[in-house]
């Protein structure tokens, strides 16, 4: 509680406010698109910063703030609990949908009369009035409890609401007012309630006078989706939840500078706004008007530190390129992070706690989604694809006009990987069998040539070697790991001593015994261009590994490895080695090595001209005959060696991660016979803030915003 707390106290980073400020206009500004009512979802996963981007918003814009979490349930910030008894469900079923109907006019009219009292007892200045009124409504507030002011205000609101009657003074159909603006036709509580509130506000200039002066924030607003009663029209008095009634008055706002926002951490994301032909309104349906589309773009990486690198005579000595987590609780010798924050992620990414058992498949997906790049297929988006983003911590890129398709992922956190980790290694998570029942019950790119399954073999073994202890203290809990160890992790050594492993010239495991990686988990890129010294250094520092986009030419994949010395990492261009790896699932690719497949991985056409160290190249060749052949092969020209590695089938005899279960892995082996498009953003900051949620994919800036200038200097 402290630690939350203490985190909304701490400067907010980022440009979520002016991006959610730049939504609502564009919308509401739209005269081609006009608005079926003035409201819009903010639909990102949990952990993502929405309730305090609103937060944020209040202290340049206007925000009655209203939080319908149950009063008892943890988080922060806390519970309106008169409000919440006013729209909880029990409460709401004691009203007929006529009622029902009357009763958010009602709140509507309450709330608005009730702050312009405030106002106009405590407030000085107009132009203050957005700050003025956010330090009135958080004063005083714990993890537990609002403020008294705020207390009060809601529970004079709440009395109000429940006094007025609109039945003896709103005839049973509304008004036939289209606008606002209109003054023609009876007068109305409601209308003189907002005009009476907004006579507190400056005058707008004319060039801006249609842009929302008051924005309601309706957070944990799942409350409000409730059922009552069914209705099949949500233009007419029998809509079946508070939230449907509260949008047929809202849509009576239409005209006026009041919008709402509604914010949910549980739920369905489609709560709030869905596809046009289920909405229940004929004129949404028939597209005489539309939703405003869910905001989206909270952006990634707000309070990613620029790394630290220190120059040195040989190169540049990276002092604090793993986790960095200070904290007296008790830390894993692995990663340095704290036991107790890595127990909380590992509930949020699950959504469930530690000791309920065997995951169910879609909390398994949920863990292997933090490791391997898994896309979803469908531009129609699944229920399944929904339940990620709602419940297991999947970031949520964009949602289109019409809202049918979305487009979603696992942005880079290597904390929640380790989490992911920790999951993995538990008994009753069989790792293929879990990547099985994915590529068999979801609807997602399995690649062509059995990718996943080679890298799935590779994350099993960094789980395995990130266990073996580094040499250095200086790394110790940054989640290093030796070549070596990663290689017997992944291989089983053959017995024979004299075999492909010892060369005859310099032996692998001597070319590469100060020689490390880290990684906890793989990013995919949508670019084939650019994976040069600087990308892959990025990714290093990120604790993540490479997956290439589709259509690379020569490998799938791509780890970088660099070289120990007795003050810690040195990173130099020239001696930064990488282990690079292609794919294969056809039985043409069996247990005779081929020349052209390593040929065709050539560093050269990534810039890498002058490496002074060796690098490993490894053919996966799942569908062959079982076979294990390491071969040192010098580069064009003499320009660096590299160690050739031909793994051929799924067999226990050729990786150790196949000796338990051979059958899942040959079942996935027999199971696994688009980019840019996907920001949709046209406008600054909105547009970064949506291309940040995939770090490292690509070249452009935006993707390495968080890395800080002094790594970008090193691309120089």
């Amino acid at each position: 509680e402290k630690v939350t707390v203490q985190s909304w106290a701490r400067p907010y980073k980022g440009q979520a406010p002016e991006a959610l400020w730049n939504h609502i206009n564009n919308h509401l500004l739209d005269s081609h698109d006009e608005p079926y009512a003035p409201y819009c979802a903010i639909v990102q996963s949990s952990g993502m910063g929405k309730s305090r981007c609103i937060d944020e918003f209040s202290k340049t814009h206007f925000v009655i703030p209203i939080n319908l979490r149950k009063p008892r349930a943890p988080g922060f910030p806390a519970a309106d609990k008169a409000l919440y008894d006013l729209f909880a469900p029990d409460s709401a079923k004691s009203y007929s949908s006529p009622l029902l109907f009357e009763l958010m006019r009602a709140f509507l009219c309450a709330l608005f009369e009730e702050v312009e009292k405030v106002i106009a007892k405590h407030a000085s200045n107009p132009e203050d009035l957005p700050s003025w009124f956010r330090q009135y409504m958080t004063e005083g507030q714990t993890f537990g409890s609002q403020g008294q002011k705020r207390k009060s205000l809601y529970e004079a609101v709440a009395n109000r609401t429940e006094t007025v009657s609109y039945a003896s003074s709103v005839p049973q159909t509304s008004p036939k007012r289209e606008k606002f603006s209109d003054d023609s036709g009876p007068s109305d509580p409601l209308i003189d309630a907002v005009k009476k509130l907004l006579e507190h506000f400056k005058p707008h200039t004319p060039d801006n006078s249609s842009h929302p002066r008051v924005i309601l924030a309706f957070d944990e607003a799942h409350t409000l989706t409730r059922n009552v009663e069914e209705s099949e029209n949500l233009d007419g008095h029998g809509s079946f939840s508070p939230f449907s009634n509260l949008r047929g008055s809202l849509r009576f706002l239409r005209g006026s500078p009041i919008f709402s926002v509604f914010l949910s951490t549980t739920g369905k994301i489609t709560q709030f706004s869905g596809p046009k032909h289920l909405d229940p309104s004929v004129r949404v349906q028939t597209g005489k008007y539309s939703l405003v589309p869910a905001f989206t773009t909270l952006g990634w990486d707000q309070f990613a530190r620029p790394l630290p690198v220190i120059v040195k005579r040989d190169g540049v000595l990276c002092a604090d390129i793993g986790f960095d987590y200070q904290s007296t609780a008790p830390e894993s010798s692995e990663t340095g992070v704290p036991v107790g924050f890595m127990s909380f992620v590992k509930q949020k990414l699950t959504a469930r706690a530690a000791d309920d058992g065997e995951l169910p498949p879609v909390a398994k997906f949920a863990v292997l989604a933090q490791r391997l790049p898994l896309e979803f297929m469908s531009k129609v988006y699944s229920e399944a694809e929904r339940e990620q983003v709602e419940n297991h911590l999947r970031v949520c890129v964009s949602i289109d006009k019409s809202f049918v398709s979305m487009v979603t992922t696992n942005s880079s956190e290597p904390i929640v990987s380790e989490a992911a980790c920790g999951l993995m290694r538990s008994a009753d998570f069989k790792a293929p069998a879990a990547l099985l029942r994915v590529m068999g019950g979801f609807s997602i790119d399995k690649g062509n040539r059995g990718e996943l399954i080679a890298l799935l073999l590779l994350i099993l073994a960094r789980d395995e070697a990130v266990r073996t202890p580094v040499g250095l203290e200086q790394l110790k809990g940054q989640g290093f790991f030796g070549v070596i160890p990663f290689l017997k992790a992944l291989f089983v050594s053959p017995e024979d001593p004299s075999s492909d492993f010892e060369d005859k010239d310099i032996p692998l495991k001597d070319a590469f015994k100060d020689t490390f990686m880290h990684f906890n988990h793989f990013v995919k890129r949508g670019e084939q261009e650019g994976l040069d010294f600087p990308c892959l250094l990025g990714f290093l520092a990120r604790n993540a590994a490479v997956m290439c986009a589709n259509g690379q030419k020569g490998i799938d994949g791509a780890v970088p490895m660099v070289s120990m010395s007795k003050d810690g990492i040195i990173i130099v261009r020239t001696k930064t080695a990488v282990f690079l790896l292609q794919v294969k699932n056809a039985k043409k690719y069996s247990a005779t090595p081929q020349e052209k497949l390593f040929a065709s991985m050539d560093l050269e056409m990534f810039g890498f001209k002058d490496l002074e160290v060796p690098i490993i190249r490894v053919v996966f060749a799942l569908a062959g005959r079982p076979a294990l052949h390491v071969m040192q092969q010098p580069g064009k020209r003499g320009k660096f060696t590299s160690y050739d590695i031909w793994a051929s089938g799924m067999s226990g005899q050729v990786f150790r991660a196949c000796k338990d279960d051979e059958a899942t892995w040959k079942s996935l082996v027999d199971l696994s016979y688009g980019w840019k498009s996907i920001y949709t953003e046209k406008e600054s900051p909105n547009r970064e803030l949506q291309m940040q949620t995939t770090p490292m994919v690509a070249k452009d800036p935006e993707f390495w915003e968080w890395i800080g200038e002094d790594w970008k200097r090193l691309s120089n």
